[in-house]
């Protein structure tokens, strides 16, 4: 209301006084198909003298129109008979159906295509959609991995690994490499040479002991070689 009130106070003083202004409000709410919230809307007609049927368009309907744009209002063209606005309203009444009917097919289409996500991939396992995510994941941290390799044909990376699972490394490696029929290969060869910066703090942990380790981590982690202080925790 406050907006209809506006709008007529400024076509009232913009033409001094020469258009009337008649608005008749729409009870139902309408969805607004930009945001898809419901809001209350009117319809209104506009009076004014303008120049006849064929002429050019006169300053006043310009400037009727400039305003309507600033509110940014719809507007639409008057018809000139009334066979003609009954002509127009048995087109639009179609043009409804039509959308109608176009939204209720992608609406069935989109159900079919999220129920096809949300089944099962195979018994007992995740969902497609799941599946699907789970993939760009993996393909994801094997790329950002691979990033941090150098060479060309023959790839090389430095990293750090517990001591103890040396032997379980170097079989996991032989293992992936003979599933690949000798189209690819890794080996693990260790540097005994001491290191030139101080290697990275590796606590062992489970389900028990993760999150009072989580909560030592939080006000610090302890270097390289110290004493775990989540054991008197």
């Amino acid at each position: 209301q406050a907006d209809q009130d506006r709008f007529s106070r400024a076509l009232f003083r913009a033409t001094r006084g020469n258009t009337f202004t008649h608005f008749q409000q729409i009870f139902e709410p309408m969805k607004d198909p930009k945001t898809g919230r419901e809001l209350q809307k009117s319809v209104f007609v506009i009076y004014f003298q303008d120049t006849g049927r064929g002429s050019p368009t006169s300053a006043m309907s310009e400037k009727i129109m400039k305003i309507c744009s600033s509110f940014g209002v719809n507007t639409y063209r008057w018809p000139q008979s009334p066979e003609h606005a009954k002509e127009r309203e048995a087109s639009l009444k179609v043009q409804v159906e039509d959308q109608q009917r176009l939204l209720r097919a992608h609406e069935q289409f989109v159900r079919g295509e999220v129920a096809m996500l949300l089944k099962k991939a195979e018994p007992g396992g995740n969902s497609v959609i799941e599946e699907w995510r789970l993939f760009c994941a993996k393909e994801k941290s094997i790329y950002a991995t691979l990033n941090l390799f150098e060479g060309g044909m023959s790839l090389r990376a430095n990293c750090w690994y517990p001591a103890a699972e040396e032997d379980d490394v170097r079989r996991l490696l032989i293992q992936q490499s003979s599933s690949q029929g000798g189209h690819s290969s890794a080996m693990l060869v260790p540097d005994r040479m001491p290191p030139q910066r101080l290697p990275p703090t590796y606590i062992r942990r489970n389900e028990f002991t993760a999150i009072f380790q989580d909560l030592v981590h939080e006000i610090g982690k302890p270097r390289y070689g110290e004493a775990n202080p989540a054991l008197f925790a």
